[in-house]
């Protein structure tokens, strides 16, 4: 059967981590990213193209796919340390005054919703390092990742009843963490 004949009733799509291949989508492109969306200088972005320095998130800098130039580890550091108060899954947006060390204990970071008069506690945001634990090896402890909150909004939206309602989301599903 030939499915390039087929006719689809398509109305539209989301992405919602475009993320499929460290090798071409993120990773040695994060630089080029960065100096696209003026982030970093290109002056900055051409030392790391002159030097050739490449990153990957899960082979650091000195890591099997690539062997960089001794210089490239700062680069990687002035890196991080400008994405310091960006959310890196909204590079629009800075981080949300939320942080784990501002909350009275664990328990103050949920909030309680009423689904068809149930009430449900929900997990309002997560640090990158929650949402993304591979990256604890590669971000360096004292980087704020590891305590700003990231997408206590999205949490607060999704929850909301209306909002529930809208998404056809059944009653019997889950709060959305």
């Amino acid at each position: 059967m030939n499915h390039w004949n087929d006719t689809y009733n398509l109305k539209g799509f989301i992405v919602g981590n475009g993320y499929t291949d460290p090798l071409s989508d993120t990773n040695p492109r994060f630089p080029e990213l960065l100096v696209n969306v003026n982030m970093m200088s290109p002056q900055l972005y051409q030392k790391i193209v002159d030097l050739g320095c490449v990153y990957y998130w899960d082979n650091y800098h000195d890591g099997p796919m690539h062997k960089n130039a001794p210089e490239c580890a700062g680069y990687w550091d002035t890196i991080q340390d400008m994405l310091v108060n960006i959310n890196l899954y909204d590079l629009f947006r800075t981080n949300y005054d939320g942080d784990v060390m501002t909350f009275k204990d664990e328990n103050d970071r949920y909030k309680e919703t009423i689904i068809n008069g149930e009430t449900r506690k929900y997990k309002r945001g997560y640090t990158v390092m929650e949402r993304t634990p591979w990256l604890k090896q590669h971000v360096r402890e004292d980087h704020p990742s590891y305590r700003t909150i990231l997408g206590d909004g999205q949490s607060d939206y999704l929850n909301r009843a209306d909002v529930r309602k809208a998404l056809h989301i059944p009653d019997f599903i889950v709060s959305y963490e």
